[in-house]
């Protein structure tokens, strides 16, 4: 990359940000993206994303804590093996396997494999409820620190919402979904400001899927969902209905922050969205 490139701005997607966050015990991956972000004097990101975090990585961290907790006693290892055992989606399944990998990794780099119950066991669960407890909080505070700008031309209400400690100890990670039926965000407008931009995308999505066949299931959501919000934006004021454009949401806040270059390890979904927008994919 060029020293002229270097000056431009970097827009990144969650996918990025999760990588930061949980690739510690990784190194060829934290390399790659340390790379990758090393190339840029200026990160972007949106607020939107940030609601994405804690979706993937911050409420998934409070369930791994809920996991530990709930055994009597406290069990570390307990956990791994209730999350290796229950019916996940794919995804899901490797996000919280990553997520404790790399919480067992800052507690204790030498943790491989223990039994149930035994006093390593529990030793580590001790510490590893401490350790989480710490870091929901701090992890939210971690995702505007590390970008130099965040950007919310959606104004997204949800993506404000930090963390909260309940009474009993309980760290409270959820999204306030009914709040979004009250209007408070740009979500409607943000559509129709973006309306030639999408319906080009729409029928950039079209013409892959009868080229290549089925899109991913969020690209098919994403088709659907442009279709239902072209006739009637307002829909869109109800949280799951926005999910189902989480993907374009994000590349459209880059695109209307007038970053070009978007980061993102989203491959499937980024092939087909970035060149319809106009953005040029860059990743580890």
């Amino acid at each position: 990359m060029t020293q002229k490139s270097k000056q431009l701005p970097l827009f990144l997607d969650t996918t990025l940000q999760v990588d930061r966050c949980l690739s510690a015990h990784d190194s060829a991956r934290s390399d790659a993206v340390a790379k990758l972000l090393g190339d840029y004097n200026f990160l972007v990101s949106c607020v939107y994303s940030r609601l994405e975090f804690k979706r993937v990585v911050l409420q998934n961290i409070a369930l791994i804590l809920r996991y530990i907790v709930e055994a009597d006693p406290p069990s570390f290892f307990g956990a791994l093996l209730r999350v290796s055992k229950l019916n996940y989606t794919p995804r899901k399944a490797s996000t919280l396997a990553n997520i404790l990998a790399w919480i067992g990794h800052n507690i204790d780099s030498n943790v491989q494999t223990g039994e149930v119950g035994s006093n390593i066991d529990l030793v580590i669960a001790r510490r590893a409820e401490s350790y989480i407890r710490n870091t929901i909080k701090r992890r939210w505070l971690w995702y505007r620190r590390t970008i130099d700008s965040l950007v919310d031309r959606m104004n997204c209400q949800r993506g404000k919402e930090q963390p909260v400690e309940n009474a009993d100890g309980s760290i409270d990670t959820s999204v306030h979904e009914s709040a979004c039926k009250n209007k408070g965000c740009n979500i409607a407008n943000f559509f129709r400001e973006q309306m030639s931009r999408l319906k080009k995308l729409l029928a950039d999505l079209k013409k892959a899927k009868t080229t290549n066949g089925q899109l991913t299931d969020e690209l098919e959501d994403a088709i659907r969902s442009i279709e239902a919000a072209i006739k009637d934006p307002t829909r869109l004021y109800n949280y799951n209905r926005c999910l189902e454009l989480s993907d374009v949401w994000i590349h459209l806040e880059s695109v209307a922050a007038g970053i070009s270059d978007f980061g993102t390890t989203n491959y499937k979904e980024s092939d087909l969205i970035c060149p319809s927008l106009g953005l040029t994919k860059r990743q580890p």
